[in-house]
């Protein structure tokens, strides 16, 4: 995995952005309602959860999040982060995407997508160069003695 991207644990800068976004998250619930406030809550939990390094919950919990709260580019954001972590590279890729469609601003989320879709290329040029620098090693039944 690309040294720069982070998967965990997540670093002090990653928690303050989560607590500023859970406040927006907060603040859009006093005018959106309980699902806006319920999103807020996991949003929170599953950063928690990615903090301390237990991915597979961070996805259940960003998932649900992210349903209460599909314009929510943090929360995609994470929930790319979770799945990178699991090794879920498409997963990853498509939350990372959201995360950008949804605002084009997030500097983490833009960040994030294009370290990993340098590592997918990378990886992907590398199994190229494997499979064309291998000796064939098949053997020819009418070559046996």
């Amino acid at each position: 995995m690309n040294s720069t991207m982070r998967s965990k644990p997540v670093s002090a800068a990653l928690r303050r952005r989560a607590v500023a976004c859970l406040a927006g998250l907060l603040l859009a619930a006093a005018a959106g309602g309980c699902a806006s406030l319920q999103a807020a809550r996991l949003y929170h939990d599953g950063t928690a959860a990615l903090d301390r390094g237990d991915a597979p919950q961070a996805i259940a919990t960003l998932e649900r999040a992210a349903a209460l709260q599909p314009g929510a580019s943090e929360i995609q954001n994470h929930l790319g982060l979770a799945h990178l972590a699991v090794g879920d590279m498409a997963a990853a890729h498509g939350a990372f995407q959201r995360a950008v469609a949804l605002d084009c601003d997030n500097r983490a989320a833009s960040s994030n997508l294009a370290d990993l879709e340098a590592l997918l290329r990378d990886s992907a040029a590398s199994q190229r160069a494997k499979r064309t620098s291998l000796p064939d090693t098949r053997v020819d039944p009418q070559e046996t003695p």
